[in-house]
Formats: structure tokens, C-alpha cells, sequence
């Protein structure tokens, strides 16, 4: 089976909204996220910034912004987490 060929047909084939959820979280699961970009399955996207003292964490901002999204909403909640909401 080809999981991303599987989600692509998936969302062409949902009249209107498709939600698929992937916790980006390391190194690692970078990959994942480079693929929904490359084939545009992502039309939104919401991250979450938590407040770490220990390590350099990953950027992701910086890594897959460019031009290509646009920043709707940020809400900044009491205990230091950060919700950013941007949309093709």
C-alpha cells in the first residue's frame, strides 16, 4: 500500500472538507509534513508552539513557510502555549 497516494485519493474524493491530523513533534516525522506539502494535501494548518527550556526544538516556521501561507489567527493561552493557524 502507498499511505500518501492513499490519503490523496481520500481528500479528492470528499465533496467538501477533509481533516487529516499528524503530530510533527521531531526530526523525524519532518518528512511526513515535507510530503503534504509537496503534493498540496495541506490547505491549512495549525501549529502549536510549547513552551521547552531544554534542547533547540525544530522549526518548522522557518523550514516550509516561503509566501505560500498566510498567518489568520494566533492566540497566546496562559500556561506559555502558542496557537498559530495559517492558510494557503
Amino acid at each position: 500500500s502507498y499511505p500518501m497516494l492513499d490519503l490523496m485519493a481520500q481528500k479528492r474524493n470528499k465533496e467538501k472538507s477533509f481533516i487529516f491530523s499528524a503530530e510533527i513533534a521531531d526530526e523525524q516525522k519532518v518528512d511526513l509534513l515535507q510530503a503534504l506539502l509537496t503534493y498540496k494535501i495541506i490547505d491549512e494548518w495549525v501549529i502549536y508552539i510549547l513552551p521547552y527550556t531544554q534542547g533547540n526544538g525544530i522549526s518548522l516556521i522557518d523550514r516550509f513557510m516561503a509566501s505560500l501561507w498566510l498567518l489568520n489567527t494566533v492566540h497566546k493561552y496562559k500556561n506559555g502555549i502558542c496557537r498559530m493557524i495559517y492558510s494557503r
